[in-house]
């Protein structure tokens, strides 16, 4: 049976969007749309993508050192799952931009990070708008330059209907709604007044927890007007700053990371990194061992592959919620992602 709850994104490039929507379903069966685009999130952090790898590409860290996504696997089990799927360019805006217009970088104004994509272009969420939608985008866009963090600008909605929590850019932890029906959400970074001010709603007010919560008020919204809902949730985890809510920080502390086989080649030297690469980390292949061994006994190192671990595995229990949610409303047969 054809199940269309299935969270993956590719399908999305602008080209198809319009014939899909107007001319494979008809009006009464046209389905809702949740995108989820989570920030420098590692393949071999999905267990339905490690499955496909060898041993040795899986567990690059040391045997059985992994984080179980059960909700993200059930996507690709019960869906599709893309293995030959490339951004349009290693940076952050460009591959935002192209993944929201089906346009190369460079066309789009944003072929660089910080830069501005162009007003004009269309979004297939402007598609969707027009076809009576009711469109949303929560988290993180970094499409409006350089501004920091750059809450919503009203005339550049690119097709998102409310963008009441959509900001620019930055890696904040929590969030607070506004204090005024109009005003702007609060952002925070993790430090310890900020910890200690959310200490008792973390599952409220953290980062991940928080944009997904909001996204399930934009659907909310849609089935209170009667309309269909496309809305992108934009999470900025799993990306740096490590640092993750309890219990998701402590959740790996039984594992250590080994460091990779690949940056065990670089290090000794076989082969070395080529001239144009840049790594904080350097050594001979006379000292090689030792700068391993130094990294692998670092607690600092350790915590914070640990926490890139708990990052994952809060994003994929809030996939579990949203997919839980749909199933309550009688959403989830007529729902792609």
């Amino acid at each position: 049976m054809y199940k269309e709850a299935v969270f993956l994104v590719a399908f999305l490039l602008l080209s198809n969007v319009q014939h899909i929507f107007s001319n494979v379903f008809a009006d009464e069966d046209k389905p809702n749309l949740v995108v989820i685009y989570t920030d420098e999130h590692s393949y071999r952090t999905i267990g339905a993508y490690r499955q496909l790898l060898s041993n040795e590409q899986a567990f690059i860290w040391g045997d059985g050192v992994k984080v179980d996504t059960p909700h993200l696997d059930s996507l690709a089990d019960d869906g599709a799952i893309f293995t030959n799927f490339y951004v349009a360019a290693p940076l952050c805006t460009p591959s935002r931009a192209t993944f929201l217009t089906g346009l190369y970088p460079y066309h789009t104004g944003a072929h660089l990070n910080h830069l501005r994509m162009h007003g004009n272009v269309t979004t297939w969420a402007e598609v969707l708008r027009r076809r009576n939608y009711h469109t949303g985008f929560v988290g993180k866009f970094h499409l409006n330059g350089a501004a920091k963090p750059g809450w919503k600008e009203q005339d550049r909605k690119f097709g998102f209907k409310n963008t009441l929590y959509q900001y620019n850019r930055g890696h904040w932890k929590f969030f607070e709604k506004p204090d005024q029906q109009f005003g702007e959400p609060s952002e925070y970074e993790w430090t310890d007044e900020s910890a200690a001010k959310f200490s008792g709603t973390m599952e409220e007010n953290y980062a991940t927890d928080f944009l997904f919560d909001r996204g399930i008020e934009i659907i909310d919204d849609a089935l209170e007007r009667g309309k269909r809902f496309a809305v992108m949730l934009s999470i900025p985890d799993p990306h740096a700053p490590n640092t993750v809510r309890p219990p998701y920080d402590t959740m790996y502390d039984h594992f250590d990371f080994k460091v990779p086989k690949t940056a065990w080649s670089a290090l000794h030297k076989k082969p070395a990194l080529p001239g144009w690469s840049s790594t904080p980390i350097q050594a001979e292949p006379d000292n090689a061992d030792d700068v391993i061994k130094e990294l692998e006994e670092s607690e600092k190192r350790q915590v914070y592959f640990r926490n890139i671990f708990g990052m994952v595995k809060l994003i994929d229990d809030n996939v579990g919620k949203m997919l839980n949610y749909l199933k309550e409303k009688g959403l989830e047969e007529n729902t792609i992602g």
